[in-house]
């Protein structure tokens, strides 16, 4: 079984490696995205509510840092323009799908150092499976900084329905 644990783990890391470099080619505006120690853990679209009503941006969460995107359409393709980056060492999360409105149960606070935002999901499991993987990237994050090595976390990649901003 040994053997087999090392060959879903060499496995693992050179599917996360071809992932970092595909994400490194398609974001425009962050370019240090590929650092050693640094692991893919899920992506997917949530709508993220600002001063103009909710909109769809696209997430990626990494053992270190939460960044999210927007889909630029060019006539040769389309291009993820980073809107933001954030450090997971200064971020809280919190599920705040009950203090809320109806319409707006699958939504959780994001909050850092620079401030703090409101995401929605598209439904109960989207908003748990989130929350759960950013926990533990957030925990993963502290343990490892007291006791200075890395943690290979993995985590069930989620891909969030297409929806329309509204």
């Amino acid at each position: 079984a040994e053997p087999l644990f090392r060959s879903n783990k060499s496995t693992r890391a050179a599917e996360n490696a071809r992932k970092m470099m595909r994400l490194q080619r398609e974001l425009i505006g962050v370019d240090n995205l590929l650092r050693p120690g640094r692991v893919f853990l899920m992506e997917g679209t949530l709508l993220k509510l600002g001063v103009n009503g909710a909109k769809a941006k696209i997430f990626f969460l990494f053992n270190d840092i939460l960044l999210y995107a927007v889909k630029r359409i060019l006539r040769q393709g389309s291009q993820l323009l980073t809107k933001k980056v954030m450090p997971l060492n200064e971020m809280e999360v919190n599920d705040i799908g009950r203090e809320v409105g109806k319409g707006q149960q699958w939504s959780f606070k994001i909050t850092t150092r620079d401030g703090s935002f409101i995401v929605i999901a598209s439904c109960t499991k989207e908003k748990e499976l989130w929350l759960e993987a950013l926990r533990k990237a957030i925990k993963g994050l502290q343990d490892d900084e007291e006791d200075g090595t890395i943690q290979d976390l993995n985590f069930e990649m989620s891909r969030g329905t297409d929806r329309k901003s509204g």
